[in-house]
């Protein structure tokens, strides 16, 4: 399962975690969900952020990937009023 370009991080584990409570996980629903979000992400520098970090968490992945949105939302946001 891989997220859509533009897709909102909160949009893709919503879709994760339906697919996930298919699944018998047992107590690795999160991590599973972690290496999910991780690895259907498109952008290759952010994979490359999150990768190295081993003691990440489902929620702090979670927050990484939306701080990363939100920056790449307003430094388009700002080419555009410079244009």
């Amino acid at each position: 399962m891989t997220k859509s370009d533009g897709e909102p991080i909160d949009m893709f584990v919503k879709r994760l975690k339906t697919q996930a409570n298919k699944c018998e996980f047992a107590g690795l629903q999160d991590m599973m969900i972690l290496v999910c979000c991780v690895f259907g992400i498109q952008d290759v520098s952010l994979k490359e952020k999150l990768l190295p970090d081993r003691n990440m968490n489902l929620a702090g992945g979670i927050g990484s990937i939306r701080a990363f949105e939100l920056t790449k939302e307003r430094v388009a946001m700002c080419q555009l009023l410079n244009e």
